[in-house]
């Protein structure tokens, strides 16, 4: 028996040398921001200056020379180089080795990695300096066992280069995978690139050729950042991830949308061919054979499924994407799912905001997702369209149409990027488009027109005609009627400039019929148009929106829109007659049982009112005849509708209301 024993521990102790992995492969994860694991959601500030609880400081700053902490624990079991360490420390100059009796260090302007004085056993972020005062390197660990990550941040740290400059980078511990994360978090005023990698002797290092760029820009919070993961053991020969999806959280009814994304090869051998997948709520999958691919290892692959997608009812889908049969090997993917919305192909009574931006503009890049995130929630309230400058750098998308933004700069005066304009309402960043700014504006801006907008696609030439006409009284006889082409979004596999930025929603591509706009005189009598434009064969026909809103061309004063997908139409009953009858108001908003619509006629009217769904569907209608001129009170019973949201669309005579209501 003691025998048996004996050969059974031998085993368990050869299966668990077998189990260590040495080396490490790194895999890039700069194409979707975001935490490794997700794990740690607090926002990026100084040591005495906002940084969030459970922070311990192991280095203060003020280190005039290349300095190391303390030896410190690592909380959890932990393997480098397939080797169990108990201890790190971390120096000033962005070195944190496991080698914690060796006093290397390089000095603090080395950028190039791996650097001969970085002592083996090391992870290194090349290019850091602790010599400021506020230069703090801090811990934390997040999670629960046996799945904990151990955070090593470098709080707001100088850099080599210059002493204006701030920035963030961690190094990340995993419990259980024993993988290491480099993690870029924020920075500001730094032209700087970093050395990053894992070095194991002085043959051996992991770490991406050459130097890299700050990316995640000066937003505090995590949803921001990128990293670097390494991880133990040898990369496999195929291996891949859905890593993200370029679809936008709303599609339209009854129109094709794409569904697309990226892969990631996370194996040494290119993916040259495989199957690839997507299904709805759970139902049957829809398969693209794909062939003819070189997608090298490491790299991304901006994939577009061959038979989009098209929804027919409103509501919420949850969309599953996948790939199989890699280069034929059976070797599948993760899936990937997002959640989407089917909303209507045509939204009125938008607040349009003008957003100027560039690809090159760091910036930019730090502010304009957060604008994104709002608009996305508005998307019945407000929508956004993206003047691509020339300054500060490099951007092909206004290098395909340099016109049409350079004249929107010179008419608002624009003098920098990011900036956000609604007419003469507001001059702004796009950190300033809170939720709070977008109800103002869609609470008090009027509905002043009524728009017909009929679009369509015949032999790739886009055609755009329909009429435009004021129903409620304004002060101006230089209206002008915007009609601007956007796609969106517009992506790239790798930055297109020097911001990281690779995703570009609703990029303005074509003022129709240019940056002057339709002259409607005061708006009283009906305009009609009809425009068209050929298309360019770069443009992804079933990512393009038509945007239209009036202005008052000298006070720059703007008007509610509409948005409509291309190949859908916004009917109008307006006829061609300047006759307003009148407005109405509706309350309360959000609603629990009976709606209150208060009518205010000018002229004698037939009037009927109508409650139709988010898809356009008609749900209740009320026909109050003809009414005298004045004030008029209608109760809406709403109480057996399902809560969401609605519009209430008053007709008065010809003329045409609608406003939004939430049923709670």
């Amino acid at each position: 028996m003691k025998k048996l024993f004996t050969l059974l521990a031998f085993v368990l102790a050869s299966s668990l040398v077998l189990q260590a992995q040495t080396g490490y492969y790194m895999i890039s994860h700069t194409y979707a921001p975001g935490n490794p694991g997700g794990l740690n959601q607090d926002a990026e500030f100084p040591v005495g200056g906002g940084i969030a609880p459970g922070w311990a400081t192991i280095l203060t700053g003020s280190n005039v020379a290349p300095t190391y902490s303390p030896n410190q624990t690592i909380p959890f079991t932990f393997n480098f180089n397939g080797s169990p360490v108990t201890e790190y420390k971390a120096g000033s100059s962005g070195v944190i080795t496991f080698s914690t009796s060796s006093t290397a260090q390089p000095a603090h302007s080395s950028t190039t990695f791996p650097a001969a004085d970085i002592p083996d056993n090391s992870v290194a972020i090349m290019g850091l300096q602790g010599t400021q005062a506020n230069d703090n390197i801090v811990t934390k660990t997040f999670g629960t066992a046996p799945n904990r990550q151990h955070w090593i941040q470098y709080s707001s740290y100088s850099i080599a280069a210059g002493a204006s400059c701030w920035t963030y980078w961690a190094v990340v511990l995993e419990e259980g995978t024993n993988k290491i994360y480099i993690v870029d978090q924020r920075y500001a005023n730094c032209s700087t690139q970093f050395g990053i990698g894992v070095k194991i002797d002085a043959t051996t290092s992991v770490g991406p050729s050459g130097t890299v760029p700050p990316l995640a820009g000066t937003d505090a919070g995590g949803a921001t950042n990128h990293y670097y993961e390494f991880i133990p053991g040898v990369q496999p020969a195929l291996g891949a991830k859905l890593a993200s999806s370029t679809m936008p959280s709303f599609v339209y009814l009854n129109a094709p949308s794409t569904v697309a994304g990226r892969i990631l090869n996370l194996g040494a051998t290119a993916i040259t061919s495989g199957s690839l997948h997507y299904n709805v709520n759970g139902g049957a999958a829809v398969t693209q054979a794909l062939t003819g691919l070189n997608v090298a290892g490491g790299t991304m692959y901006n994939f577009s499924h061959g038979t989009p997608l098209t929804l027919t009812t409103a509501g919420s889908y949850t969309l599953r994407m996948w790939m199989s049969n890699i280069n034929g090997a059976g070797v599948n993917t993760d899936t990937l799912t997002v959640t989407i919305s089917a909303i209507s192909s045509v939204i009125t009574d938008l607040v349009v905001f003008e957003h100027f931006t560039n690809a090159s503009c760091g910036p930019c890049a730090a502010q304009n997702p957060g604008l994104e995130a709002v608009m996305n929630n508005n998307k019945l309230k407000a929508t956004s369209v993206k003047y691509h400058v020339s300054w500060p750098g490099v951007d092909p998308m206004y290098s395909f149409n340099t016109t049409d933004p350079t004249a929107r700069v010179n008419y608002y005066g624009v003098t920098g990027v990011p900036a956000v304009r609604l007419g003469a309402n507001a001059s702004m960043s796009p950190s300033q488009v809170t939720q709070v700014a977008i109800d103002n504006y869609a609470n008090n801006m009027p509905a002043a027109f009524t728009y017909a907008v009929n679009t369509r696609i015949e032999n790739n030439v886009l055609r755009v005609d329909g009429s435009v006409i004021r129903n409620i009284g304004i002060n101006a006889s230089d209206l002008r009627l915007h009609i601007i082409l956007t796609e969106d979004p517009i992506n790239f596999t790798t930055a297109p400039g020097t911001n990281g930025e690779k995703d570009f929603p609703s990029v303005v591509r074509k003022l129709i019929p240019n940056q002057n706009g339709t002259d409607i005189g005061n708006g009283e009598i009906s305009t009609p148009f009809d425009y068209s434009y050929n298309l360019p064969p770069s443009f992804i026909q079933d990512r393009l929106f038509v945007v239209v809103f009036v202005q008052a061309n000298a006070a720059k004063v703007a008007y509610k829109g509409a948005k409509i997908k291309v190949g859908s139409s916004l009917a109008s009953s307006v006829k061609n007659n300047a006759l307003v009858s009148g407005s109405f108001e509706v309350y309360p908003n959000p609603v629990t049982s009976d709606a209150i619509i208060n009518l205010n006629l000018v002229r004698n009217s037939e009037v009927t009112v109508d409650i139709m769904n988010i898809a356009g569907q008609k749900v209740h209608s009320s026909n109050l005849g003809e009414l005298l001129a004045g004030p008029h009170s209608h109760t809406l019973d709403m109480s057996n509708l399902a809560a969401g949201m609605y519009y209430i669309q008053t007709s008065m005579n010809d003329q045409i209301e609608i406003k939004r209501i939430v049923k709670q």
